[in-house]
């Protein structure tokens, strides 16, 4: 069973690394936004950036409505909210604010905790922000499905 990409389930764990990933490699001029601490260059009100992120809203919209036209009108307002998030993120903590952690084996428990991360992929970090999966490998749940033979109708068919 593959997983319907454009469900409530489906964007929570993958939208926001999508939605980062286009912006980090959409957006340069006056703020790049390419470097891990650079997520506080992130400006819903810059006029060059407006101009990328409506491409990209488009872009997300024209997506759904090709692929499961009843989750459009959501999913641009699950986009717009998680925008949203990340500016908010940034006046709460500007300049700590980077997108991702570094890995604790390799930098002192006393950096890390001078900084806050947008991006959450331990869910049980106090200093990671927006749940962003490394991987949608595990993104969908099993289901488990039976079938239910009536005996009634068994009997029947023999």
């Amino acid at each position: 069973m593959a997983l319907t990409p454009f469900t409530l389930r489906a964007r929570k764990i993958g939208l926001f690394g999508i939605i980062v990933g286009m912006i980090r490699m959409a957006i340069d001029g006056n703020y790049s936004l390419s470097e891990n601490s650079d997520a506080n260059n992130f400006n819903q009100k810059d006029p060059d950036q407006i101009k990328i992120l409506d491409k990209i809203k488009d872009t997300i919209q024209k997506r759904v409505e090709s692929i499961e036209r009843e989750e459009s009108e959501s999913t641009v307002k699950n986009v717009i909210n998680l925008l949203n998030q990340w500016t908010q993120n940034i006046e709460r903590y500007g300049e700590i604010l980077l997108y991702q952690e570094k890995n604790a084996q390799y930098t002192s428990q006393r950096v890390l905790d001078q900084n806050m991360y947008l991006l959450k992929n331990d869910p049980t970090s106090k200093r990671q922000l927006i749940s962003t999966p490394n991987s949608l490998r595990n993104a969908e749940q099993e289901q488990n499905f039976f079938y239910d033979l009536d005996t009634d109708e068994a009997e029947d068919d023999e």
